[in-house]
């Protein structure tokens, strides 16, 4: 194990999550067998009383993992300088490359999870019966596996990471003709596939963010037919085409063009190259999450009071969708704009 000041913290930090959530499962699994029975007013009145701790340990684990995500590459970067071979995060990751990749595929999910969890919460916390307390304890019994499951990992991870392996550097990866991110596209697009994910990354992100719109300001939600229809549209697309073509575009055009390395396509080495893309990132993912956030809503908020509120969050999730790729796409218009002027 590599002992530093980051390492400790994180182990801290997974320690207390796991704890909590082991806690919260418990108690997760004992108020939902309460939801089975028929409860008049009062007792539904002292079922919600008994959930308030979890649901508040909940949102703090929320917290927590929410900061655990950049710091766990945080760590793993403090550990560059101490194993033989790396030259960034990539270097690192070859020390136990199953087990770091798994983690690094749970963490946004984790975080879309505990995300629309949250906002299922925030609609039922509005209103005064809590319609969705059945759902939040459903979701939250499945979430809370999860991230003891994670947590536990990233904790053996970190303690199995020893300074005398010895690992390959990024570039004998990420910067092979052969690697997929190149072999794909060039066989739908032919030697032009760069400006062609390219473009189709920009206008999927405009076209995302202009739905998006259209259904904030355009036409009203309480009177959109098919509203269910549009918002499956909508997280259909955030889901899978504006992800794809953002991570091929980053890999293969922007990120060396950032790091104005013409020829290497590490995302490791642009994070550590140029810090704020690291923004950039969690502002997309926020930005693409925010629509599928929206239509999970539809499918699960539709409940008593809930359902007439429902609206107002829907258009609330929909501006952070806006504003968050719109700031992404815009931070990356700009770097672009200040190459071409050679002001960087």
């Amino acid at each position: 194990m590599i002992v530093n000041l980051y390492s400790i913290f994180l182990l801290f930090v997974d320690g207390l999550c796991v704890v909590l959530m082991t806690w919260g499962a418990v108690a997760c699994i004992k108020l939902l067998k309460s939801t089975r029975e028929v409860m008049d007013e009062e007792k539904h009145q002292v079922l919600e009383g008994r959930s308030y701790l979890l649901l508040l340990i909940a949102c703090v684990v929320l917290v927590l993992r929410l900061i655990g995500w950049p710091f766990f590459y945080l760590v793993l970067w403090s550990f560059v300088p101490d194993i033989t071979g790396a030259m960034c995060i990539f270097g690192v990751t070859q020390v136990k490359p199953i087990l770091t990749g798994t983690l690094e595929v749970m963490k946004p999910f984790s975080f879309f999870l505990f995300g629309a969890w949250l906002f299922i919460h925030t609609l039922d916390h509005a209103t005064k019966r809590a319609d969705l307390l059945k759902n939040k304890l459903l979701m939250l019994s499945f979430i809370a596996p999860l991230v003891i499951i994670e947590c536990m990992m990233e904790m053996w991870l970190i303690i199995n990471i020893s300074p005398t392996i010895t690992v390959s550097c990024c570039t004998t990866v990420t910067d092979l003709l052969n690697r997929p991110t190149r072999v794909i596209p060039t066989s739908v697009f032919g030697k032009s596939y760069g400006l062609y994910i390219e473009v189709g990354f920009w206008v999927v992100s405009l076209l995302v963010i202009g739905i998006m719109m259209v259904l904030l300001w355009v036409r009203p939600l309480e009177k959109l037919r098919r509203r269910r229809l549009w918002l499956g549209f909508v997280a259909g697309i955030s889901m899978i085409v504006a992800p794809s073509f953002f991570i091929l575009a980053m890999i293969e055009t922007i990120a060396p063009r950032l790091m104005k390395l013409p020829f290497h396509h590490c995302l490791y080495c642009l994070w550590q190259y140029v810090p704020y893309s690291i923004l950039i990132f969690l502002l997309f993912v926020t930005g693409i999450f925010a629509p599928i956030w929206a239509f999970l809503l539809e499918i699960l908020g539709k409940k008593g009071e809930a359902a007439v509120m429902l609206p107002v969050l829907l258009r609330k999730l929909y501006l952070v969708g806006i504003l968050s790729m719109g700031l992404s796409i815009a931070l990356l218009g700009t770097h672009h704009l200040l190459l071409i002027v050679g002001l960087l």
